[in-house]
């Protein structure tokens, strides 16, 4: 006697368990002496993940910290989980690989990995900045310099606008 007659197909559950997918995104700049933030995301299409911190910082800093200040877990399977991880105004000028690690709650445990690059810019003199040729070796980063002098500022008839400006050191 068929007694499943009627019943449709069905999946018996035994196919390839998803993995824990962990997106850090791309290198965060921070300008030293400030604090910035990333938010670091995880999910899993058939589990929850309900865990994602900071498992390492290579190098560790000599100052300041880098670390997760506030997570939210998945609501469910297949939903995002995120975390925050904050880079304080103490952390010296360097690039730091800090290794993020997320969790399910699987039977069988999963993990994912991702490692987000941050990048602390330091302090830069005018020469520095400035560079031997006709265009700063600095063009299109984001750079800091302090105790300088704003001498002049650059106009532009056309847009009558200011555009740019002159410093030297004091």
């Amino acid at each position: 006697t068929d007694t499943f007659g009627g019943l449709g197909a069905h999946s018996s559950g035994c196919g390839t368990n998803a993995p824990v997918v962990v997106t850090c995104g791309t290198t965060l700049s921070v300008v030293q002496g400030s604090t910035s933030t990333r938010t670091v995301t995880a999910a899993d299409a058939d589990g929850t993940v309900t865990s994602l911190v900071v498992t390492s910082v290579t190098p560790s800093p000599s100052a300041g910290t880098i670390s997760r200040t506030s997570f939210t877990p998945a609501a469910l399977a297949g939903a995002t989980a995120q975390a925050t991880v904050t880079v304080d105004s103490g952390v010296p000028a360097g690039s730091y690989a800090v290794l993020m690690t997320a969790e399910n709650n699987d039977l069988t445990l999963q993990t994912g990995t991702c490692t987000l690059t941050v990048s602390v810019i330091g302090l830069k003199e005018i020469w520095e900045i400035q560079g031997g040729g006709l265009a700063s070796p600095l063009a299109g980063q984001t750079v800091r310099t302090e105790n300088n002098i704003v001498t002049a500022l650059a106009f532009n008839a056309t847009s009558q606008t200011f555009n740019g400006f002159f410093i030297q050191t004091p």
